[in-house]
């Protein structure tokens, strides 16, 4: 058995102790879109990279993409979209000058991309265009109130990419500038205010301890992630979830 898969297990055994039920927040999402993607659904991923969910649920993210009717990638990075395990419809371009005819989707997706976006009003507003009315925007995303974020940007920025890949496993490349504009419950709120979208609901989160693999560190931050359980301390939970509609029977200035 290898040093990390030993890691792994150890840091299991913890979990189970210290924080029963925790679960990582990818599995949340996947969960929250399966409820969402149905049969026949125009579905844009928006920042897709190279994948839609993480590495070891290749097939749960066929048989989602399969379901839908048709699934659209878009990122700006091409040598990432044009590797993408999954979806075949693939378009290079931004969230802010999408692409697409009005009303071209019935689904909007970003998983952990929202933090990315510098003037997220008009990144909104570009998916509000393209939704079709009564149409979802769903996103997973850190939490800016979060302990993660905090101590994040304590982090001088030199080091931050060789911890990103001793804590995570990505590599250089796949880390990018992040704005955290509208990544907290009334962030959202006001950018939803001010594009015309609706929020259905936001969920913050809890996930696996970031230092998983560091047991001397990982013990103290389960600890933290259990406390976290309570509803009084929602606002300080790691991730977000959140679900956007397009109303169903009002426009905006760019809709069709």
């Amino acid at each position: 058995m290898s040093v990390r898969r030993r890691l792994e297990r150890a840091y299991r055994m913890c979990q189970q102790r210290i924080a029963p039920g925790l679960r990582f927040s990818q599995s949340q999402y996947e969960e929250a879109l399966a409820g969402v993607v149905r049969p026949g659904i125009d579905w844009l991923d928006a920042g897709c990279g190279h994948q839609l969910l993480p590495a070891w649920r290749e097939q749960a993210e066929r048989d989602l993409i399969e379901r839908a009717g048709s699934v659209t990638g878009l990122d700006p990075d091409w040598p990432s979209i044009r590797i993408h395990r999954s979806i075949r419809r693939r378009v290079s371009g931004t969230i802010r000058a999408l692409p697409f005819p009005n009303a071209s989707f019935d689904l909007v997706t970003a998983n952990m991309v929202v933090e990315h976006l510098e003037q997220p009003e008009h990144e909104f507003a570009e998916i509000l265009r393209v939704l079709r009315p009564g149409g979802r925007f769903l996103f997973h995303t850190p939490n800016s109130r979060g302990y993660i974020v905090r101590a994040a940007r304590m982090v001088p920025e030199a080091l931050k990419k060789p911890l990103i890949r001793t804590l995570e496993g990505r590599e250089a490349a796949d880390v990018f500038p992040t704005w955290y504009r509208a990544n907290n419950e009334s962030d959202v709120a006001a950018v939803a205010k001010a594009t015309g979208l609706e929020v259905e609901w936001v969920r913050p989160i809890r996930t696996d301890a970031v230092f998983a693999m560091v047991l001397p560190l990982a013990v103290p931050e389960l600890i933290w992630i259990r406390i976290l359980e309570k509803e009084s301390m929602r606002h300080h939970r790691p991730d977000l979830l959140v679900s956007m509609l397009r109303p169903a029977a009002a426009g905006n200035g760019n809709g069709p």
